[in-house]
């Protein structure tokens, strides 16, 4: 969701994992029964999302989570501002596993990727992903 804001992407800022989530992944190819849930399963409700601009100040999100957002902007506004980090670094080796940082690294690099593609282009208002009735 950081990275939704950060590119604009009105697709993106607009999908919830309730919502959602099951119907990208089956339309993607994945197995929905396989995907893994954060949190104790219960899927994150507005101010989750809401809270996403203020990270840093907000109660939402634990240091983990706090961190993959930091990460997730710095890669999106900043990405040589990690460069030399080593303390950055060594909170994300703290908090994360290789595996864990390397499917963080290629899901954000994606989304901002997509993300960007989708709002210059203009298709984050005529791609919307076909939603179940609510």
């Amino acid at each position: 969701m950081r990275t939704a804001l950060i590119n604009g992407c009105h697709l993106c800022r607009d999908m919830r994992e309730e919502r959602d989530l099951a119907g990208h992944i089956d339309r993607s190819g994945g197995d929905s029964a396989k995907a893994a849930a954060a949190r104790d399963n219960t899927p994150p409700d507005e101010k989750f999302y809401a809270d996403i601009a203020d990270w840093r100040n907000s109660d939402s999100y634990s240091p983990r989570e706090k961190l993959a957002i930091e990460y997730a902007e710095r890669l999106g506004k900043a990405p040589q501002s990690m460069d030399e980090d080593e303390e950055f670094w060594s909170k994300m080796r703290e908090h994360f596993s290789d595996k864990e940082i390397v499917d963080m690294t290629f899901a954000i690099g994606s989304w901002i990727a997509l993300g960007r593609f989708t709002h210059v282009l203009a298709l984050d208002g005529v791609c919307m992903p076909t939603m179940p009735d609510s």
